[in-house]
């Protein structure tokens, strides 16, 4: 296995872990529209074929179409970013959020990862206050 394949592994992972629950909603609301899978790797690799069983799966269980798109290359995160913002954007997308009680926000990586540096500079500070230590 090459060198960071399990760091893509499990980016793939987890970006299928929080997609699924929004394919199922969309399953739900969008019965004439196909749901897509965006699988960040090159055809023909094991985790094309995981996400081609998947689509399998959840198209017999939910009768909905679901199609796999792969996108491999440079600027992955960014070509999904522009997704996401696109769907979220999308006047069906908004009305399902809002009968979830859900509110879309997108931003960029370097939006997120501004936001998750603050969160760890905050929290660290409770820490230290109140002595906390690692079991």
């Amino acid at each position: 296995m090459k060198k960071g394949s399990s760091r893509g592994m499990r980016r793939w992972c987890a970006v299928c872990a929080c997609a699924l629950p929004v394919a199922v909603v969309e399953a739900k609301t969008y019965s004439v529209k196909p749901v897509r899978i965006i699988n960040p790797f090159s055809p023909g690799g094991s985790l094309d074929l995981v996400a081609r069983l998947l689509a399998r799966s959840l198209s017999g269980d939910l009768g909905q179409q679901f199609i796999v798109e792969n996108r491999a290359g440079a600027g992955f995160d960014a070509r999904l970013n522009e997704l996401t913002r696109k769907n979220i954007a999308h006047a069906e997308s908004k009305s399902v959020m809002d009968a979830q009680g859900l509110d879309g926000a997108t931003g960029t990586p370097a939006e997120l990862a501004a936001l998750v540096k603050a969160e760890w500079v905050k929290w660290a500070r409770v820490v230290k206050v109140a002595d906390i230590k690692p079991e």
